[in-house]
């Protein structure tokens, strides 16, 4: 059995990560998957706080939607689950609490140098994660 996480965001991204995650034969059955996306925590400021809940509600609906596109049929069981807090800190202690075999991670493909300049969410997650990570870069195809 191999349990694995996959953070997603519904970027085209996380999307080549899902594929990667149907499609490695790496992976011994039964494969169960984690999908997690995380959403800021955000504070009460009376200000439009409940409309930023919904959009990140149905953000995150519509990742895990695109995700389970992909996924279903191709692994056995699949999980949703909508995290709010940091994102380095929500993953990285998801994975490690349900003793994750594998955590899968897309990327920009941008380059140690400049992730490593930015403080890029995937170079820390790779740097705190205890469970063993794969991160799947694609170039932004909007890129020119």
């Amino acid at each position: 059995m191999t349990v694995v996480v996959l953070a997603i965001d519904g970027s085209h991204h996380s999307h080549t990560a899902t594929a990667w995650v149907a499609s490695t034969g790496a992976l011994a059955a039964p494969r169960i998957v984690h999908l997690v996306h995380v959403s800021p925590v955000l504070g009460r400021t009376g200000f439009g706080t409940v409309d930023f809940e919904q959009e990140n509600r149905q953000q995150a609906r519509q990742a895990f939607e695109a995700a389970r596109r992909v996924l279903d049929g191709r692994v056995d069981a699949i999980h949703e689950h909508w995290l709010r807090g940091g994102a380095v800190e929500s993953i990285v202690g998801f994975a490690a609490e349900q003793g994750a075999d594998l955590l899968v991670v897309g990327a920009k493909g941008v380059g140690p140098l400049k992730a490593a300049l930015t403080g890029s969410v995937v170079s820390k997650v790779v740097a705190q994660s205890a469970v063993p990570t794969v991160v799947i870069n694609s170039p932004d195809p909007d890129a020119a």
